[in-house]
C-alpha cells in the first residue's frame, strides 16, 4: 500500500509523508522519495547482485533530486569513488 501496489485499495484515512499526501502520488513518485518495494529474499537474477539493485534504487532517488549518481559502492569500504560525471 505504501509503495503504491494497485492490488490494494485505501478506503479511508490518509498517509502524509514529508508534507505530501502519499496516496495522491504515483508509485514512481513515491520511489523517488525513497519509498519502494524491495524483497528480503529476492529471486536471484544471473549477473544482478543485491548490491547492484540497491545502488540502482539509490541512484534513481539521487537523479530525481537532481543530485549526481554514484559510480561505485563497495560493501568493504565506506569510501566510494564519488559522484559520476553526467
Amino acid at each position: 500500500m505504501l509503495a503504491g501496489n494497485p492490488a490494494y485499495e485505501v478506503t479511508g484515512g490518509s498517509i502524509t509523508y514529508k508534507g505530501q499526501d502519499l496516496l495522491e502520488m504515483e508509485p514512481e513518485e513515491r520511489a523517488h522519495e525513497g519509498i519502494f518495494l524491495a524483497f528480503q529474499y529476492p529471486v536471484e537474477i544471473p549477473g544482478v547482485s543485491n548490491a547492484y539493485f540497491l545502488r540502482a534504487a539509490y541512484n534513481e532517488i539521487r537523479k530525481a533530486r537532481g543530485e549526481p549518481v554514484w559510480r561505485r559502492w563497495t560493501s568493504t569500504s565506506s569510501h566510494n569513488s564519488g559522484p559520476a560525471v553526467r
